[in-house]
């Protein structure tokens, strides 16, 4: 059955009554509870939530890593309710929608330079010719922010956001149409992570790529996204503009977890000893 041509206005991602649960029986965990969302062209959706809310389960379906146990993925009208079962079509796959994970040193040969890197990945989705395919490994790092000659490093001479700005530049070799972004910050300094949220808010206005964005830190959420969704035990809590969240939460947990957000000045508290 062929799927009919997308158009600009049309979700690149349709998620309905997405359910994921692990095991059988009374020792089953439903991580994923009956979760519906859509992701417009160009636009930012942050999934937040505690450790154990479900925010990555969906993120690991939407990317081809986990099967759902129900309801539907769609990513650019084709579905994605169960991985692929070939090398073509996980490649297709992977030309609509990338992955940038936590840590891009795991995810990088610590022996590979970042060009052969870039280069690997833009050979694997588009049949260019040697010199064409280096021109494009030079955009990718001009896109992200870095130099030509950090073609010729190993990801050892990089520094932590530089690394995430590489995997990034792997994620865009294949020109997708949403990249799913997993704790994508989290791991780097202040500091740097506002250079990184910069930087693909600049991207998304360039290429009109769309952002799934994994956190728990709402403290981001407002710098990169358009939409939250909520999550708690797997199920919506809330959902809607960021400023409708983050401004005006109309449930207890959101506002649990906007009131345990690290802001200016903010002095940790010790914890009274247990007696």
């Amino acid at each position: 059955m062929s799927v009919p041509p997308a158009t600009a206005t049309d979700p690149v991602v349709r998620v309905d009554h997405l359910v994921k649960r692990y095991g059988h029986g009374e020792h089953a965990h439903l991580a994923v509870d009956d979760v519906s969302f859509t992701l417009a062209p160009g636009r930012t959706l942050a999934l937040v939530g505690e450790s154990g809310a479900g925010k990555s389960t969906i993120g690991s379906i939407l990317t081809g890593l986990h099967a759902a146990t129900s309801g539907t993925v769609e990513v650019c009208g084709e579905d994605r309710s169960r991985p692929a079962r070939s090398t073509r079509l996980r490649r297709h796959r992977g030309s609509l929608l990338q992955l940038v994970a936590q840590d891009p040193f795991t995810s990088l040969d610590p022996r590979q330079k970042i060009g052969s890197a870039l280069a690997e990945a833009v050979a694997l989705h588009h049949p260019l010719d040697r010199a064409r395919r280096h021109e494009r490994v030079l955009e990718l790092l001009d896109a992200v922010g870095l130099a030509v000659h950090h073609a010729d490093v190993t990801p050892r001479a990089l520094s932590g956001g530089q690394r995430q700005r590489v995997a990034i530049a792997r994620a865009l070799a294949a020109r997708p149409r949403v990249v799913v972004l997993d704790e994508a910050v989290s791991a780097l300094d202040v500091s740097v992570q506002a250079q990184v949220l910069n930087l693909l808010n600049d991207l998304q206005a360039s290429t009109g790529t769309a952002y799934v964005f994994i956190t728990h830190d709402l403290a981001v959420v407002r710098q990169i996204a358009h939409d939250v969704i909520v999550l708690r035990h797997g199920r919506i809590v809330e959902s809607g503009s960021t400023e409708d969240i983050l401004d005006r939460p109309q449930q207890r947990y959101t506002r649990l977890l906007l009131e345990s957000t690290p802001r200016h000045g903010w002095t940790p508290v010790p914890s009274r000893p247990c007696v």
